[in-house]
C-alpha cells in the first residue's frame, strides 16, 4: 500500500478528513496511538497509508512532531492565532482576552488581536477602544466585513502561516472568515436580538487550505472559556506579558514581582504610559489569584 503525507483539516466522530495535494482523504487512526494516549489533532502533519484510491480511504500511520499544541481545543501546529473581538456586541471580555494571550505565549505562537465590526463604532467609540488598546504589545486591527475594512490586511498576513481564529459566539468570526476565503464555507450565525448570541455556531475545528495565499486557517469554536495554562507558575507570570521585559533592569531589587515593590520600573512605565494601563491591571489580578491559590 501507498504511503503519503498530509494534513488533518477535520476530526468528526473518530474520522480525520486529510488533505493531500488539495484532496480530501477520510481516515481513520492506528490503536497504536492510542495505547500511547496519543490523539490526532486539527493540523497535524501526518502520513497515512491509502487503503482505496477511488474512494479516498486509507489509515494514519504516523503523526509528526508538532511545533504548537492545544488542548482546548484539539488544535496543532498554529503558527499564528486571530483573536476576534467586537467592542459594542458583544462587550470585550478583557479577562478573558488576556488568559488567552498568556496561553498563546506559552505556546509560542504570533498574536493578532482583531475588532470587528467597526463600522458600528462611533467616534466616540473609536477613541475608547484607541485608549483601551494604547501601548498595547500586540498588533490591533479594526475590520468591518461590510464596508471591507483592513481585510486584505488580514490575507496579508495569512501567507506560509497556518493561522487559528477564535472568538466567542457574535463577534462575528464566521462572517469574516467567508469573506477571507470569498466562499460561504462557515456555518453563519443568526443572531438572537434577545440575548445578542450565536444561535448556530461552528461545532468543530476545521482547516482550510487558500490557494491564493499559500497558507492555512483554522476555525475552532474552543476559546470560549478559558483557564491559564497549569504549565505558569506565580512568579513565572511576569515572563508571559511580553512588554514587561523591557523594562526588568530597571528594577531596584533582583527578582522583582512588579506589584507592591519600591522602586519597580515595570509600574513607573505604566505611568508615564509605555505599558498599557489594562494589561498591567490584569497582571496583577492574575498574579494576587494564584498568590491566593498557594497560601
Amino acid at each position: 500500500m501507498v504511503e503519503i503525507e498530509g494534513i488533518i483539516a477535520k476530526a468528526i466522530d473518530g474520522f480525520y478528513y486529510i488533505l493531500v495535494n488539495k484532496e480530501e482523504y477520510c481516515c481513520r487512526s492506528r490503536k497504536k496511538f492510542r495505547f500511547k494516549e496519543i490523539e490526532p489533532k486539527v493540523g497535524d502533519k501526518v502520513t497515512i497509508k491509502i487503503i482505496d484510491f477511488e474512494k479516498r480511504e486509507g489509515v494514519i500511520e504516523k503523526i509528526h512532531e508538532r511545533t504548537s499544541d492545544f488542548i482546548r481545543p484539539q488544535i496543532s501546529n498554529v503558527t499564528q492565532v486571530f483573536i476576534v473581538l467586537a467592542y459594542l456586541e458583544p462587550k470585550v471580555n478583557l479577562e478573558m482576552l488576556n488568559k488567552m494571550l498568556i496561553n498563546f505565549e506559552v505556546e509560542g505562537v504570533k498574536t493578532n488581536i482583531i475588532i470587528n465590526k467597526c463600522d458600528l463604532h462611533g467616534e466616540e467609540d473609536d477613541r475608547e477602544v484607541n485608549e483601551l488598546f494604547k501601548s498595547f504589545p500586540y498588533d490591533v486591527i479594526k475590520v468591518s466585513v461590510k464596508d471591507r475594512i483592513n481585510i486584505n490586511t488580514i490575507k496579508n498576513k495569512l501567507h506560509n502561516n497556518i493561522s487559528c481564529f477564535c472568538g466567542a459566539s457574535g463577534v462575528g468570526k464566521s462572517s469574516l472568515l467567508n469573506e477571507i476565503v470569498s466562499k460561504n464555507i462557515m456555518d453563519i450565525s443568526t443572531l438572537s436580538q434577545k440575548i445578542k448570541r450565536g444561535k448556530h455556531t461552528t461545532r468543530f475545528s476545521q482547516l482550510i487550505y487558500i490557494d491564493e495565499l499559500d497558507g492555512y486557517l483554522i476555525d475552532t469554536p474552543g476559546f470560549t472559556s478559558v483557564s491559564i495554562s497549569k504549565n505558569i507558575g506565580m512568579d513565572d507570570l511576569k515572563e508571559y506579558f511580553i512588554e514587561f521585559m523591557d523594562y526588568y533592569e530597571g528594577c531596584k531589587f533582583r527578582g522583582c514581582r512588579h506589584i507592591n515593590e519600591a522602586q519597580c520600573n515595570v509600574k513607573k512605565a505604566v505611568q508615564h504610559g509605555k505599558i498599557n494601563e489594562m494589561r498591567y491591571e490584569m497582571y496583577v489580578r492574575f498574579y494576587n489569584k494564584f498568590n491566593q491559590k498557594e497560601k
